[in-house]
């Protein structure tokens, strides 16, 4: 809910200023596997400049098969809207935050992250490309799917308080007919606290059963997207 509301106020602003002509619109697909999550999703994104030193974006991944370890398979999204700040050209700061949501088996978890850092454009291989370096935190720290047995709390998905970090890699391969092809590249990794019993790990009470155990975990995505609407003059210019 958060996140749509979220949304709802990127896409309200963007009626109230003169967004720029260079508006870009993006459907796709992507897959891969993250934090032992594999996902095979579709995608739609909206990346729209205003002026030239600001840009806001959404984007929206819905996978009909999201595979967990130890959960089995269900479905997933995940919604993020974004800002930056250009300070020259080709360097700029980069705010997202992220709403990812998953339904596997009897369990449903609901999670927000920040992620913050540094964008950088430019040309590489005569390709436009954007390379994005961001720290990433997860925000949202609550116990979800608690079940209750007699009124008392029995059990509860508890969040993994992710903190870590993230490369995403962008480029703009070429253009035909009205739409431009678009390969991205994200890859993280991270420390996380792995699941845990709230009932004695120290979450709802003494710890009596130890503390959560840690690991170093990660993954990677790979998208390929259709660019709209083509612009001849400026699709070989750095985005």
């Amino acid at each position: 809910m958060k996140m749509k509301i979220l949304i709802a106020a990127i896409v309200l602003a963007l009626f109230s200023v003169n967004v720029s002509a260079q508006s870009r619109f993006l459907v796709g697909g992507e897959g891969g596997k993250m934090y032992d999550n594999t996902t095979i999703a579709l995608l739609g994104v909206g990346e729209f400049p205003i002026g030239h030193r600001f840009e806001v974006g959404i984007r929206d991944s819905f996978s009909p098969y999201s595979g967990h370890t130890a959960l089995g398979n269900g479905h997933a999204n995940s919604a993020r809207g974004s800002a930056i700040l250009w300070m020259s050209k080709s360097f700029g700061l980069a705010g997202n935050i992220e709403n990812n949501g998953y339904t596997a088996g009897s369990v449903t978890k609901n999670s927000f992250y920040t992620l913050d850092g540094v964008i950088i454009r430019r040309m590489a291989q005569g390709s436009p490309v954007r390379f994005e370096f961001d720290y990433v935190r997860q925000v949202d720290n609550q116990v979800a799917d608690i079940q209750y047995v007699n009124g008392v709390r029995a059990n509860g998905t508890e969040p993994d308080y992710l903190q870590g970090g993230r490369f995403d890699f962008d480029a703009r391969l070429g253009c035909s007919g009205k739409v431009c092809y678009r390969l991205e590249f994200e890859t993280q990794v991270g420390h996380v606290l792995t699941q845990g019993d709230p009932n004695c790990d120290g979450t709802w009470g003494p710890d009596t059963c130890g503390h959560r155990a840690s690991a170093i975990s990660g993954g990677a995505l790979i998208s390929f997207k259709l660019e709209f609407p083509r612009r001849k003059a400026t699709e070989n210019d750095p985005f």
